[in-house]
């Protein structure tokens, strides 16, 4: 039989049952797409949720300890890890100006911690260099707080009998931090030492590139037992984005055998 004819008649077949064989051609087209969108969507996602747990703060170890946490713990984490170590304070605190009164947190910190967490201002700006190298009697304001307070920037309020000039809102944060700062007022760190006796409520390590996040905070744990005698909690964020992971591929697998179905049932 000719090649010709072999065209011919499978033309005659195809006519013969039009209405099957486009079912066919769109079963089989939808298939092909339906694979192409599942595998973009999964590349897509996966990226997603890789930007998402990054905004959590997974390239950190956050540490805490019932025994308390000084500057030489910090040292110390410096020193033996080899990486960076912000140091935190977070009080909660009654804030007035005239007759409002607001409940938060009074957050102290350094300045590399603070505009690491990429905040955005609703009005004012913050603090300049030389005021958190000099611990000046200023803070950056939380939204919810300045709204309680009716503050804006340059305004002054008080905490704890201690006077605050209020020099930026803040309206949100593109990197999320373990504190609500919508709810919190932010100060250089050694503003608040005397009143904690140097007491520190969380030390934040940076996980160097070469570390897993779990291994670092083994790490820091092991290395502050061992020479400082305190047992402490150090978490990362490793175990939730495993987690967020394994559910996406899952999600996927199943889009996939969708996906197949489409294809085998136009064959």
């Amino acid at each position: 039989m000719k090649r010709f004819e072999l065209w011919k008649l499978g033309l005659q077949n195809v006519l013969a049952a039009s209405l099957r064989s486009i079912l066919t051609v769109a079963g089989m087209a939808i298939g092909v797409a339906a694979v192409l969108a599942v595998i973009t969507l999964g590349d897509a996602g996966k990226a997603q949720v890789k930007s998402e747990i990054a905004r959590l703060g997974i390239d950190r170890v956050i540490i805490t300890g019932a025994d308390g946490l000084f500057d030489t713990d910090s040292a110390l984490l410096k020193k033996r890890l080899d990486t960076h170590v912000e140091e935190l304070i977070s009080l909660p605190s009654q804030f007035g100006s005239g007759r409002a009164v607001a409940q938060g947190v009074l957050v102290g910190c350094s300045q590399a911690f603070f505009e690491g967490t990429s905040p955005i201002y609703a009005a004012g700006s913050g603090l300049n260099a030389g005021e958190w190298i000099a611990s000046a009697p200023a803070a950056v304001i939380g939204s919810q707080i300045a709204s309680a307070l009716k503050l804006q920037p340059g305004e002054w309020f008080s905490v704890s009998g201690v006077m605050l000039c209020c020099k930026g809102i803040l309206d949100s944060c593109q990197t999320a931090a373990q504190i609500d700062l919508a709810n919190a007022v932010v100060v250089p760190l050694q503003l608040l030492l005397p009143l904690t006796n140097g007491e520190l409520q969380q030390l934040s390590v940076r996980v160097p590139q070469t570390t897993a996040p779990d291994e670092a905070a083994r790490q820091a744990s092991e290395t502050l037992l061992k020479h400082s005698g305190k047992t402490v909690q150090a978490i990362s964020m490793q175990t939730q984005a495993d987690a967020a992971n394994a559910v996406l591929n899952v999600f996927v697998d199943v889009l996939k055998w969708v996906a197949f179905i489409c294809i085998l049932v136009g064959g």
